[in-house]
């Protein structure tokens, strides 16, 4: 996470200090829409028992036990806002973020499955989709193309599972959830042209009611009639603390455009 936020104030600096806004000018946006689709890397918190291969050193990188991270692609999100300005300075809109991470096993018990004789011991993940909608208010003050911004708002999030099969044993997917959400942020937008330009931003998606014991999907051996699936607790290390609240750093780029000018 604190790597997300280095590369974000210094991706911020360098855009304010190369880009030269001071030869373009700024846009008139009173009155207008506007679109900005985007793209970028989320920094999953510690207490999210999401894997985080590529911002918080491998945090899913557990050689011993035969467990590795699933992909980088669990810190990519992309999305879309749509705004309105309602001054020069001032908008209002609608942002709605997708992202498909996968779950971090070594947060859980390891279970042993015996399937037709055959014993095999694993640390179960399961493919997210995880997905926020957020009423934003955004504050821009130009300084000739370049405008620095400020933007927050509540939203909620709402995550949905894949259930899956692992080493040929059934694995029973949690139920969806949704709860409360808070974003802020902090950027630059600089005119590329009358009705497009170029935005980098960087921001803490807050979730709240967050619990991670939701994301375990195996059935413990009191559930199942067999006793199939045996829990193994004490494999790794306990992981980080369980927090109800949620501090997912990103870092997101993308164009803005202003339709029907």
């Amino acid at each position: 996470m604190r790597s997300l936020l280095r590369m974000g104030s210094a991706a911020l600096l360098l855009a304010a200090l190369l880009v030269p806004w001071q030869t373009l000018d700024a846009q008139d946006r009173q009155g207008n829409w506007i679109i900005y689709p985007r793209i970028g890397l989320i920094a999953w918190d510690d207490a999210a028992a999401i894997q985080d291969p590529l911002l918080s050193g491998g945090n899913c990188d557990f050689p011993e036990v035969g467990m590795e991270c699933s992909s980088s692609l669990n810190n990519v999100q992309a999305g879309i806002s749509v705004g309105y300005y309602l001054t020069p300075s001032v908008g209002v809109g609608l942002a709605v973020d997708i992202s498909r991470p996968i779950t971090n096993g070594a947060y859980f018990p390891a279970v042993e499955f015996e399937v037709a004789g055959e014993q095999s011991l694993t640390f179960v993940n399961q493919r997210l989709t995880i997905a926020d909608a957020v009423a934003q208010v955004e504050w821009a003050p130009s300084v000739g193309a370049l405008k620095p911004f400020l933007n927050g708002g509540v939203g909620i999030y709402a995550v949905w599972p894949e259930a899956k099969k692992e080493d040929k044993a059934a694995v029973t997917g949690f139920q969806s959830f949704t709860d409360l959400m808070f974003q802020v942020g902090v950027g630059l937008d600089w005119s590329i042209g009358e009705t497009t330009g170029f935005r980098i931003e960087l921001s803490d998606q807050i979730y709240t009611g967050w619990d991670r014991d939701e994301l375990y999907p195996i059935f413990t051996s009191s559930e199942l009639p067999d006793h199939s699936t045996q829990l193994f607790p004490d494999l790794l290390e306990d992981p980080p603390e369980d927090s109800s609240t949620l501090n997912n750093f990103r870092l997101m780029i993308g164009f803005t455009f202003m339709p029907g000018m």
